[in-house]
């Protein structure tokens, strides 16, 4: 199995948020499934890279990480298929 090896500190950051809603992207979701997976996510603590403390986030900023992982994964147009 291949792991991946950030390069810098933004790519550590990029695969630590598409870790946390990587999942939810590969799911089939219906209406208000997404704000209650998200909700739930917002009430987990996480720790970021490089730090020593971990965090929890809100379900706005969990919603805009999965909004820019989806564009980045599969596009405008799939994107905006699914909303």
């Amino acid at each position: 199995m291949t792991t991946l090896t950030p390069k810098d500190h933004a790519e550590a950051v990029a695969l630590f948020r598409s870790e946390i809603v990587g999942a939810l992207t590969r799911r089939e979701l219906d209406r208000g499934e997404l704000f209650q997976a998200l909700a739930e996510l917002s009430q987990q603590r996480f720790r970021p890279p490089g730090s020593k403390t971990t965090k929890a986030y809100s379900v706005a900023t969990l919603e805009r990480w999965y909004y820019a992982y989806t564009i980045r994964q599969f596009g405008v147009t799939a994107t905006l298929a699914a909303l």
